[in-house]
């Protein structure tokens, strides 16, 4: 026999009961930050202002075994109709959800519209106790480094990395051990600049420690404190221009062009070789989780599922 869950109205059902709709107090209404997306004030006034019950459609609700009911879907909806001043809402309850499974639900249901940002998935899976997640936040907590919002206050604060969909590249790239090595570098390397783990520096990084690791002394990364990430992000961009490629392949070519200086045997440009058939999940079978990585902002390399763990180069060249 299930557990018991109480049913908006007071009826008690066992969990796992197929959803049912129903209206119910906004004031009955929560919402658990852990998972759930900051608020967008601007989002609320628009949707105040043309609200249509009808074309709203319902509010999705896990009701907790205490009889609590937290949204999954629908926060701006539900602030919007508080600014209206509505008593009530029309919902979807569903039955005994973990808080992992609603944040679960929070992503799929926000990917069937618009994407959120970044760190706000990245927090909903880490809630949702998503392994890749969990363990990228467990490289961040070792090297001291957190997860900021790109429109956070905190953003241009040493420390923080806004660019998570270009951590989780070199993590399936390279390992955990590799995004340890390359987070490693850059933030040592520029310790009181938040620009040193901007997503061009970190696949920049990457891509070059990549393509010329068995060739680099174990000190490579020293001549990095030559520059500071402004210039090097300068010099990116020319190399961009140059050859007709992505900022983060100009970032590898500018770091190649700074370490070749003052040395006899010079590394020769192989970027171009270097790039591998990407494994790339089909449509069909493609997760909004996956989704959510698959920042086509910053390069479109991913994980070469033939590879036996080796690490391959990020590009966006392929």
């Amino acid at each position: 026999m299930g557990k018991l869950a109480t049913v908006p109205g007071g009826e008690t059902i066992y969990v796992g009961h197929k959803p049912d709709t129903g209206r119910v107090l906004l004031e009955d209404l929560h919402i658990d930050r852990s998972y759930q997306r900051d608020p967008s004030n601007a989002k609320i006034v628009q949707i105040a202002q043309r609200f249509e019950e009808r074309a709203a459609g319902h509010l999705i609700v896990s009701v907790r075994e205490d009889g609590s009911m937290y949204i999954m879907d629908g926060q701006h909806r539900y602030l919007a109709l508080k600014r209206l001043a509505r008593p009530d809402v029309l919902c979807e309850f569903w039955y005994g959800l973990s808080v992992a499974d609603e944040a679960t639900i929070f992503v799929e249901c926000n990917f069937q519209r618009a994407i959120p940002r970044s760190a706000a998935v990245y927090r909903a899976r880490l809630v949702a106790k998503d392994p890749i997640a969990v363990d990228i936040q467990s490289v961040l907590d070792e090297l001291g480094l957190r997860v900021v919002n790109s429109v956070s206050h905190n953003k241009r604060l040493p420390g923080g990395v806004w660019a998570i969909n270009a951590v989780e590249r070199i993590y399936k790239a390279g390992g955990r051990d590799g995004l340890v090595y390359i987070l490693g570098i850059a933030h040592g390397t520029w310790p009181t600049e938040p620009a040193g783990t901007s997503a061009a520096i970190m696949l920049g990084l990457y891509n070059f420690w990549a393509t010329y690791r068995q060739r680099l002394p174990k000190d490579w990364y020293k001549k990095l404190e030559q520059y500071t990430p402004r210039q090097l992000e300068r010099d990116a961009r020319t190399h961009a221009e140059l050859h007709h490629t992505s900022l983060n392949m100009g970032m590898a070519r500018a770091i190649l062009s700074l370490f070749n200086k003052g040395i006899r045997n010079k590394l020769t440009d192989t970027f171009s070789k270097s790039v591998l058939v990407a494994y790339v999940k089909s449509d069909q079978t493609q997760t909004p989780m996956d989704r959510a990585n698959d920042d086509g902002g910053v390069g479109d390399g991913l994980w070469d599922g033939d590879t036996d763990g080796e690490m391959v180069a990020l590009s966006a060249d392929a």
